[in-house]
């Protein structure tokens, strides 16, 4: 039969990387790259890559020629050549990878011999392992010795053989120091044969040899007892290898020896030595003794497939069949099939075997495997099954069964369709290895067998694997020497007497001693081979980027700088170990950048890194061969990457010394702003503070003056008038009336000032005495009984328990609840309810005593509620009167008492009315002595309500007949309070028309509804003060022209400069004279129906015209029109320019106009150009549409408007008019 010899060669030619295939001289050079002599360049080899050298026209440094004669090395290793300009001499440069060129005589003599061609190969002659290599000098065949008994043979090539010679004609041997083989030939390139190859015997199928087997594609292996190889083929029969050599073809026939079918699935000898075939379409058992084969198609097998066949313990037959499960039993000769579909859904059985325990394990093609036993009856009971689960870690790691094997130690290895599986039976553990980290490929697994040392070898898909005891796994290739990278499912056999192992795949099988596959612990150099830069190749001194990157080749280089324009930085390395380099693996790893190794294999030997940022990087490199020893020395390159000069050392320095310059500067400056902006704050707070101060008394005092001259105001005003004249006795009583209700109301509020002034200042201490608080409320309350009924309102009081005995003020307490009753009267709608209840409860722990008062009304407002009980604060309600201090006052009485008073109003179910509440909280055993806690602030007033109307008064002594107005101007006053707004009603009703308003907000409608002639106004008012009315009025055009006289109680020059600033025209102060204030009310309008219509009269006649000016009022209406005589032509001419020309602010200068002439300032603009326009139509010198631009007019059909609405007629009829007079 056809076997491979004992070199396996591997081709390198110009497929797969030489330039030419003609080689003129091998060498390996003394960093490990192998050299290789071509007619087409020089070529350097790492085991994966050529690199070619060639001349370069120009180039000194290259080659003389690109066809080499021979190379050589010296004994400094140096790498020497000649071309077919012999007349130069090659020395290859390490350091600068280029060649230096020498005439023949400076070439070393001994160097020179060696490098004669003539005779080279005859010199040629390689020894190892008792075997010796030359090439014949007549045919230039390669001849190998044995030098044991100096027998030779020519290695020739063989085209069925992929590890044979690819050429007769040799041109070049040579071995290198790590027992590899070079051959060069003169047409195929370079053989190369590892002479400590795994001896991995190569069998495979020959036409030229009958002894060879039938087929490549081998589906099954076995030897028989008499020591015959069985070797089973997908197509082709099978083919028995006897020990003699000679070999015998079973196939499918008529004969009796013949097969039933050629595809074969399983060969197995039983005990008995006969042969079990299974195959694609049935079952035949060779006889040993008769030479016959037997077949089991017609029988209840049928036309399966066979896929398993087992022996077990009883030795029965066991096949595993796509038509299931059957037993085969020489007793009864008899084959029994079993139906396991009722327990697994298909009968597709692909292997079977019996463990030690004589338990049946079935594998099968997709639902997982299966452990039976068959009883002594002949029943088959399956009792386990095992299928792969995602979510179970223990389960099998396919369902598709492949192979199965027991080992020495009684544990079951399960080949699937992905991956290796140990099961041990005892513990039921599965241990995963295509999953570990133990390096076995993850693919379908074909077959597994022990060794004799207990090691493991697994044929699959990518090769053999060999898992030693300690589960490490050492993985072989087709580049071992084996047939190739798939092995056949369950094709394998391990001799029993030998040891000796049997692997059948796709292209033939292997056999091998699993003693003498050792281990190569060689390490082989790493270098790295090759660097790139943008995806560029770089080269010793070539520029890059504008400087030299690399002064010597990368693999002589230990350091590089790159900088930043330097991106996408590839490295490229190789193990130069030649015996099966794409078995190698590698790993790598950037220091600096990557944080753990990087594995990879031989196809990927690049380490790319795309932006490598500016700091200093180790590159390792570390690689393994093809039995899986790491050379763990690293091949190491030092890498500094730059940054951009803005991004370097020294530029940030610079930065960081501006950076600090910049934050001293900028801190001295901001701790000098900060301590400017403290004392500047510090400044204003107490200027704020001084303000405040100053602010609380000035509103204290002007509140309380505003008070007080009311009802002095009430006071005064009737003594005036009864001083005046003879009045009957009605009208003395109503007046004294008068002054005799606002004595006792300004007595009250001064007496009010006093306790809270006592309260406050301490010089009020409680006068506590024991009394029965329920029965004292009920005192109190009961008082107000008669008024209660007196305005339809029920007065409900509730005493929650009786007899409570505790130490109060009672005049102070009294005052408390009187105030509270007072307002709830006030502000109770008739028909509603005033409650007062008094309890002793339970708050924060403490024993304490609640008042409560309770009206039904209009309520208050939340915003109001937070500020009831500051003095003279009234909410905003329909009611007026009052003093505002009485929830103040009682405020300051419950602190007094260590108790707190509060107030809420909430809505009542189903009525627009709120239910309004007073709760005053008393301790219920109040300390001997009790002290006020300071006041913070002064919490919020209560509401007040108005008092009823008094009757109003008649001034006693008309005025003389020559102060009188011959028609009734209309008056408006504006006031909050019911008392003296009728005093003035009357008071003024014999000379003008009456109108009122209660306050702001209500006077500006009722002026601008009714155009009063004159309007009085109070300043202090709830519902809009009179500066915001006034400043109302004179803000609107339609109510500008309308004098006021502010009327109030603030007699201070800075509140008479607010009020006049507001526009008012007058300020009177309370109290007033009568008579004074009817006057000056008389005398306002005289005057300015006088002033209208003598400055409406001189505004209408033209500057040229105007009279000498006498006064300053005149001198300011000539500086205007001189204004707008000289700004005519400006249609942007306004009242604000105007102010500026003649130097007072626009809302004095609007005032004074207004006052002078009841005109504006845009109304006196406005006759002035129109007094011009008239003008210039009569000297005719300019058209209409000239007029109306030349006098600040930009629409001539708004100016023709104007101008008829002042001439009664057009600018046309007028010009036409005016040219006729002429006529």
């Amino acid at each position: 039969m056809a076997q491979v010899s004992d070199l396996r060669f591997a081709h390198l030619n110009s497929d797969n990387g030489l330039p030419q295939n003609t080689i003129h001289g091998i060498v390996k050079d003394k960093y490990g790259f192998i050299w290789f002599g071509t007619w087409s360049g020089l070529c350097r080899y790492d085991g994966y890559r050529v690199r070619v050298y060639r001349h370069k026209p120009g180039d000194s440094t290259s080659l003389p020629d690109n066809r080499v004669h021979s190379i050589s090395l010296d004994a400094e290793g140096n790498v020497w050549l000649i071309t077919f300009k012999s007349t130069i001499g090659s020395r290859y440069d390490y350091e600068k990878d280029n060649f230096v060129n020498v005439s023949p005589e400076k070439v070393p003599k001994t160097m020179h011999d060696m490098l004669i061609r003539t005779g080279h190969y005859k010199r040629a002659v390689f020894e190892s392992n008792g075997y010796a290599w030359r090439i014949d000098s007549a045919s230039r065949a390669l001849i190998q010795t044995h030098l044991a008994n100096g027998r030779e043979s020519k290695i020739m090539p063989n085209p069925a053989n992929r590890w044979s010679l690819n050429d007769t004609y040799m041109s070049e041997l040579y071995k290198d120091k790590d027992n590899m083989l070079w051959v060069g030939t003169y047409s195929n390139g370079v053989d190369r044969a590892d002479l400590n190859a795994k001896p991995f015997h190569y069998h495979f199928h020959d036409l030229a040899n009958p002894s060879s087997i039938a087929d490549n594609n081998v589906r099954a292996l076995c030897r028989d007892n008499e020591g015959g190889l069985w070797i089973g083929t997908r197509d082709m029969g099978i083919s028995v290898v006897r020990d003699n050599g000679h070999t015998m073809h079973l196939k499918a026939g008529t004969g009796p020896a013949s097969l039933s079918d050629n595809q074969i699935r399983r060969i197995f000898t039983d005990s008995r030595g006969n042969t079990w075939i299974g195959e694609k379409t049935g079952l035949d058992r060779y006889d040993r003794k008769t030479g016959t084969i037997k077949r089991f198609n017609t029988t209840a097998i049928g036309n399966a497939t066979v896929f398993g066949v087992a022996e077990d313990h009883l030795h029965q037959i066991w096949l595993a069949t796509w038509a299931g499960v059957f037993k085969y039993s020489y007793e009864t000769n008899l084959l029994t099939r079993y139906l396991v579909g009722k327990t697994i859904p298909e009968n597709w059985c692909y292997c079977i075997m019996e463990d030690k325990a004589g338990q049946i394990w079935l594998g099968t093609e997709g639902n997982g495997l299966m452990v039976c036993e068959s009883g002594a009856n002949g029943q088959f009971r399956v009792k386990k099954v095992y299928r792969q689960d995602d979510k179970n870690s223990n389960s099998i790691s396919n369902d598709r069964i492949y192979c199965l094997f027991q080992d020495s130690h009684q544990n079951i290895w399960i080949g699937t369709g992905d991956g290796l599986d140990r099961l041990e039976p005892k513990s039921g553990r599965i241990e995963h290895f295509s999953r570990s980290a133990a390096g076995l490929p993850r693919s379908a697994i074909a077959s597994v067998v022990e060794d004799n040392k207990g090691n493991i070898w697994v044929g699959h898909k990518q090769g053999i694997s060999k898992i030693s005891g300690n589960s490490s796994v050492i993985n072989y290739t087709g580049q071992d020497g084996l047939q190739g990278n798939e092995f056949s499912d369950d094709a394998v056999y391990k001799c029993a007497k030998s040891g000796r192992m049997y692997f059948g795949g796709i292209n033939g099988y292997n056999d091998f001693d699993p003693d003498s596959i050792l281990t190569d612990t060689r390490n082989y150099p790493i270098m790295i081979t090759e660097l790139k830069v943008s995806s560029k190749p770089v080269e010793a001194g070539q520029e890059v980027n504008g400087r030299i990157l690399l002064s010597k080749p990368i693999h002589l280089t230990d350091y590089i700088e790159l900088n930043y324009k330097d991106k996408g930085v590839s490295i490229e390395f190789a193990a130069l170990d030649y015996a099966n380099p794409n078995a190698n693996k590698y790993a790598y790893k950037l220091e600096g950048f990557d944080r753990d190794w990087i594995y990879t294999d031989a196809s990927q030997r690049i380490a790319s890194y795309p932006d490598l940022q500016r700091g200093d990087y180790v590159f390792k490199v570390i690689a393994a061969n093809s039995d899986g020893v790491w050379n763990k020395t690293p091949r190491t390159l030092r890498i500094r990457v730059y940054p951009p000069w803005w991004s370097s050392n020294v530029a940030y320095t610079i930065y960081c010394i501006i950076l600090i310059v910049t934050v001293i500067i900028v801190g001295r400056h901001a701790i000098a702003f900060i301590k400017l902006k403290a004392k500047l704050g510090y400044d204003q707070m107490l200027h704020e503070k001084e303000l405040e101060m100053t602010q609380s008394k000035i509103e204290f005092f002007t509140n309380i003056s505003h008070e007080i001259k009311t009802p002095l105001s009430l006071i005064l005003a009737p003594i005036a008038r009864l001083k005046t004249g003879d009045h009957d006795k009605q009208f003395i009583n109503n007046q004294l009336q008068i002054m005799e209700e606002n004595g006792e109301r300004l007595h009250k509020l001064i007496s009010q000032l006093l306790d809270i002034r006592r309260v406050e200042t301490g010089n009020s201490p409680l006068n506590l005495q024991p009394g029965d608080i329920g029965a004292f409320v009920q005192h109190v309350a009961g008082c107000f009984q008669q008024l209660a009924e007196s305005k339809d309102i029920k007065l409900q009081i509730d005493i929650e328990q009786q007899g409570l005995l505790r130490y109060f003020d009672h005049d102070k307490l009294e005052r408390v609840i009187d105030n509270l009753l007072s307002n709830a009267m006030k502000f109770s709608k008739p028909g509603g309810m005033v409650r007062i209840a008094v309890g002793e409860r339970t708050l924060d722990d403490k024993k304490t005593i609640v008042i409560e008062v309770t009206d039904q009304g209009d309520g208050i407002a939340p915003a109001d509620i937070k500020r009831l009980f500051t003095p003279f604060y009234q909410g905003k309600n329909k009611f007026v009167g009052g003093s505002g201090l009485g929830l103040a006052f009682s405020k300051a009485l419950v602190e007094l008492h260590g108790g707190r008073i509060s107030a809420q109003s909430d809505s009542l179910p189903g009525s627009d009315l709120k239910e309004t509440r007073f709760t005053v909280e008393l301790p219920s055993t109040p300390a001997e002595s009790v002290t006020k806690p300071p006041v913070t602030g002064l919490p919020t007033v209560g509401v007040n309500r108005v008092e009823e109307v008094r009757k109003t008064i008649e001034i006693a002594t008309p005025l003389t007949k020559a102060a009188k107005i011959e028609k009734k101007p209309v008056l408006l006053i504006v006031e909050d309070s019911v008392d003296l707004r009728a005093y003035l009603r009357d008071l003024f009703a014999l000379d003008f028309v009456v109108l009122e308003a209660r306050g702001g907000g209500e006077g500006n409608l009722m002026a601008i509804q009714h155009q009063p002639d004159l309007i009085i106004t109070d300043m202090m008012m709830p519902e809009g003060n009179g500066l915001q009315l006034c400043e109302a009025i004179k803000n609107n055009e339609e109510t500008r022209h309308i004098p006021v006289i502010m009327l109030t109680a603030r007699s201070f020059a800075e509140h008479q400069v607010h009020g006049l600033q507001a526009g008012a025209d007058d300020y009177v102060a309370k109290p007033f004279d009568p008579t004074a204030l009817v006057l000056k009310a008389r005398n306002t309008i005289l005057q300015r129906r006088v002033m209208r219509e003598k400055y409406r009269s001189t505004i209408m006649v033209t500057p040229a015209a105007t009279e000498a000016k006498v006064s300053v009022d005149d001198d300011l209406l000539g500086k205007i029109t001189q204004h707008i005589e000289a700004n005519i032509d400006d249609p942007e001419l306004n009242n604000e320019s105007v102010a500026q020309a003649v130097g007072i602010s626009r809302p004095q200068l609007y005032r004074k106009i207004k006052a002078l002439t009841g005109m504006s300032v845009v109304d006196i603009i406005k006759e002035v150009r129109l007094a011009h326009a008239r003008k210039m139509l009569a000297e005719r010198k300019f058209n209409v549409n000239e007029i109306a631009y030349k006098v600040g007019f930009t629409d001539s059909d708004y100016f023709s408007k104007c101008f008829k609405a002042k001439w009664g007629m057009t600018p046309s009829e007028f010009a036409k008019s005016e040219l006729d007079t002429v006529l």
